[in-house]
């Protein structure tokens, strides 16, 4: 599973590097009542930070010493890691 996870993270990687920030700033409908981080409409950036943002909620849940936090507080933190990241 970890191989594949590696494989995974490594595709979506180089897309990401790919992307120009036009491609980024794309947007699309999501129906909102599919997941509590789905926005009417999202762009590509948004799409990239949603696995984080996922994550990152369902492992605060999980966590002995912190409350569950809002999918928003997650989804602000992916989309800093996704901006914030330098891909050379």
């Amino acid at each position: 599973m970890a191989a594949k996870l590696r494989r995974v993270t490594s595709a979506m990687e180089r897309r990401l590097r790919r992307e120009t920030e036009a491609g980024l700033a794309c947007r699309m409908h999501f129906p909102t009542r599919w997941d509590p981080f789905f926005k009417e409409s999202m762009t590509l950036a948004d799409v990239y930070a949603y696995p984080v943002a996922h994550f990152d909620f369902h492992a605060t849940q999980l966590s002995w010493n912190i409350g569950p936090e809002a999918p928003e507080a997650a989804e602000n933190k992916a989309k800093v890691l996704i901006r914030g990241a330098s891909f050379p």
